[in-house]
């Protein structure tokens, strides 16, 4: 258990290599920490790279990837 009585473990997940926080509580604290220092133990290629995953992955679930999309165009005002 930590300071504040909660219990936190971080297992290695064999497959990707990831860690995996587990805890009996909710700690938002312990979850940004456990957080910040796994980004931190990445390259900064490879933090670039998870970056372009996330944005690939949002745009996938929101539809707009591959979607037809408009080109911008100027409108003008009439005076």
């Amino acid at each position: 258990m930590n300071e504040r009585g909660v219990r936190a473990h971080a297992s290695l997940n064999k497959e990707t290599n990831m860690a995996i926080l587990k805890l009996d509580k909710r700690d938002e604290d312990k979850e940004i920490e456990f957080e910040l220092d796994y980004l931190m133990s990445l390259t900064t290629a490879q933090r670039f790279e998870l970056m372009r995953q996330k944005t690939m992955e949002l745009l996938k679930l929101s539809g707009r990837i591959n979607a037809d999309r408009k080109t911008t165009e100027v409108i003008k005002r009439e005076r």
